[in-house]
């Protein structure tokens, strides 16, 4: 079966806030595995980033759900292709709670898992771009 794969990126609304995060983790969690989709997202700095991986209408059903959120704007679509395999099969979410402690070792561990991520189709690739870009935009003190 042939894999769609759709990345975005977006901004979270300024009202957002940690309770937000979670049910958004919860709903993720449900609504992907009912529509059997698999990926990432990643939420830092007031960004998400997202890939989206199954058939091509359950994941265009899921990013429409997604674009009419307005816990969040400014949303851009990245890349959208189709792949012969899941890339992110016991993925779901990456969450940072912004109240942790040990945001650099976050920081430093997505870089690492990006640095070793499978880049070997385009959509894999902006979607690690992509949040190289975000972890890079805020200046940590080490």
């Amino acid at each position: 079966m042939e894999i769609y794969q759709l990345t975005y990126k977006s901004k979270a609304t300024s009202r957002i806030a940690l309770d937000d995060l979670n049910v958004i983790l919860e709903r993720s969690n449900l609504n992907n595995s009912k529509s059997n989709i698999t990926g990432c997202l990643v939420f830092y700095n007031d960004f998400f980033i997202q890939i989206l991986e199954g058939s091509k209408e359950d994941v265009l059903q899921i990013y429409d759900k997604i674009c009419a959120d307005d816990r969040h704007h400014s949303i851009e679509l990245l890349w959208q292709n189709t792949a012969e395999k899941r890339f992110f099969v016991d993925w779901n979410m990456g969450f940072y709670t912004p109240e942790q402690e040990s945001e650099i070792l976050f920081v430093n561990n997505y870089k690492l898992l990006s640095n070793f991520a499978d880049k070997s189709m385009g959509s894999l690739m902006r979607f690690w771009i992509s949040v190289e870009k975000i972890l890079e935009s805020k200046k940590l003190s080490f």
